[in-house]
């Protein structure tokens, strides 16, 4: 019996997310028999929990230098990472020789670097099933017309499905990308989470999951002012959990002496025991954080691409949920507000409006999809 051979190519430059939501996607591929393959770089792969059955084409890993150009991690010299990496993906492609090949968020792939998988000498196997996986679209990102590059256009127009993460009557990300063209085959497969593990209560504990990258610290001053005098009063306790990426020195100078510092097993994990949970709003994270009992606040990260923000907004109206904004002249108090309104509020779980099993459900279109070739 055959099983289906699936590639999954996730770019990594800040923080996890892009990765963490693949493996999601490739365990649930794996329990329904699927020989899977992770595509990516990143110098903290070995802080993450690697399924055994996933098999991994590790990349060199990538920084951004000040003049906005990709050099290796940790070697600012070689500038040339770009061109090794592009030769290693087709190698990867070439030995692996997917059935579906899925790409998460930028179908180019980083910098481009996909982009050669659609010329004429493309290792791609003529009947690979190409996959762009849509989370949601950034407003500064979306496109006004098909691309003008052939080269880009010839890649995007190999696409042969688009899977949006999301549940489609609660959150459509796939119309601000129609300009740019889009597969006629489209699934839809509910949002993609983790499990985590319970909440209590009774602790008065305040977990603050400041996110996988390295904004982490610019969070500090606004917990200290808001949440601070109160820890040293014994009114709360405070722990804070950064991702690998995140700069716990940095954290640790910052919030040491009001917090415990403690380095990110994963959302799931570090849940536990919390009373209220105040958070940035990236996709990973938020809907699975969603799933616990406790109450939740959110300060989304401001950027030019408005990607929090908008989800904030659109997860602020659910059962103790939260959204305050840093950057607003109040936003101390509103922080400490929403804080001791959640030390009041029940530990329960939330009616969610939306479907919560993405893996499991593009799994299974996967499979699907896999047999009806046969």
């Amino acid at each position: 019996m055959t099983r289906p051979r699936i590639l999954f190519y996730c770019h990594n430059l800040f923080g996890l997310g892009h990765i963490r939501r693949s493996m999601r996607l490739a365990e649930a591929c794996a329990d329904r028999g699927a020989e899977c393959r992770i595509l990516t770089g990143c110098r903290s792969l070995g802080a993450l929990d690697w399924d055994e059955r996933i098999g991994l084409s590790e990349l060199p890993a990538l920084e951004m230098g000040s003049d906005q150009q990709f050099h290796e991690a940790g070697y600012p010299e070689r500038t040339d990472v770009m061109e090794r990496r592009s030769k290693m993906i087709a190698d990867a492609v070439r030995q692996f020789a997917p059935d579906f090949f899925l790409v998460d968020y930028l179908p180019g792939g980083l910098g481009g670097e996909l982009l050669p998988l659609g010329g004429e000498d493309s290792p791609l196997p003529e009947n690979c099933q190409l996959i762009w996986g849509v989370p949601y679209t950034k407003r500064i990102t979306r496109p006004g017309s098909k691309p003008r590059n052939p080269r880009i256009r010839r890649w995007m127009e190999r696409f042969n499905a688009v899977v949006a993460y999301t549940d489609r009557n609660w959150l459509d990300p796939l119309p601000p990308l129609e300009p740019g063209g889009l597969p006629e085959i489209r699934h839809y497969s509910g949002f993609l989470t983790g499990e985590p593990e319970l909440t209590d209560s009774s602790t008065r504990e305040v977990l603050l999951l400041v996110g996988g990258g390295f904004e982490a610290v610019a969070l500090a001053p606004l917990i200290r002012k808001s949440l601070g005098d109160l820890v040293l009063a014994g009114r709360l306790k405070l722990r804070c959990v950064a991702g690998p990426l995140g700069d716990l020195d940095g954290m640790q100078e910052a919030l040491g002496d009001i917090a415990t510092i403690v380095p990110a097993a994963g959302v799931e994990e570090a849940v536990k025991g919390a009373s209220v949970i105040v958070s940035r709003c990236g996709y990973n994270s938020s809907y699975t954080l969603l799933r616990t009992q406790a109450p939740i606040v959110f300060l989304p990260l401001i950027t030019k691409c408005f990607e929090q923000l908008d989800r904030a907004a659109n997860l602020e109206g659910i059962d103790r949920v939260t959204v305050v904004r840093e950057n607003e002249e109040n936003a101390d108090e509103q922080l400490k507000e929403a804080v001791f309104k959640g030390l009041e509020q029940p530990h329960e779980p939330r009616n969610l409006p939306f479907a919560i099993d993405g893996d499991r459900s593009t799994a299974q279109w996967l499979y699907n999809w896999y047999e009806s070739l046969r």
